[in-house]
């Protein structure tokens, strides 16, 4: 690597990086790694690369102009947790190892389950106890939500486990197809009585 007499770097041989020095330098009353892009008066953005020390966290911040605030975009913290984009002081992370302000965009989520226990499909085992229609409507009509759901309340308090959510929802499937057999073995049983009832006239 070499560093110019006006402040350019150039690593590796014959790669440049022009208009852009790098310095280490105080900032806010820290230490900082500071990759600098000089475009003129007033427009010179900054990558920043924060000292842990003083927060527990690794902080790599962006800064558009000088005199912009800084903008943190990723962190790695001491307990091997990782944020990206400025996490509220206040936000959980519980045992959780990644938090991504504003949301996450991915061609792919492929969710892993720990065991069989964790999907739905109890609900055809022998001895499961289907709820009555009644007594589902009767649940509806009380609570708002179906049985075994959450409300639109506790969703907000406690958020969506995509593993959770989705065993539930297929509960709801196999539950559904029970009660569709129900009627279609009702049905059949009404169609021979019919057909009984008209050979003996």
């Amino acid at each position: 690597m070499q560093i110019g007499s006006t402040g350019n770097v150039t690593v590796g041989t014959g790669l440049a990086v022009p208009g852009t020095r790098m310095s280490i330098g105080q900032a806010s009353g820290s230490n900082w790694l500071e990759l600098r892009r000089t475009a003129g008066a007033g427009s010179n953005s900054s990558w920043l690369l924060h000292d842990p020390e003083n927060d527990g966290a690794l902080e790599f911040r962006f800064q558009p102009a000088e005199g912009d605030p800084l903008e943190k975009v990723l962190s790695l913290h001491d307990n091997g947790k990782v944020s990206i984009g400025d996490v509220p002081t206040d936000t959980p992370f519980h045992d959780y190892r990644l938090y991504v302000q504003g949301g996450l965009l991915t061609e792919k989520v492929k969710v892993a389950l720990k065991t069989s226990d964790e999907w739905s499909d109890h609900v055809f085992k022998p001895g499961y106890r289907l709820m009555p229609l009644p007594e589902v409507k009767a649940f509806i009509k009380e609570h708002g939500h179906l049985p075994g759901v959450p409300s639109a309340e506790q969703m907000v308090e406690q958020g969506l486990d995509v593993v959770r959510t989705n065993a539930m929802l297929m509960e709801k499937v196999e539950e559904l197809m029970l009660y569709v057999l129900q009627l279609e073995e009702r049905i059949d049983q009404m169609e021979r009585a019919r057909t009984f009832q008209g050979g003996n006239k």
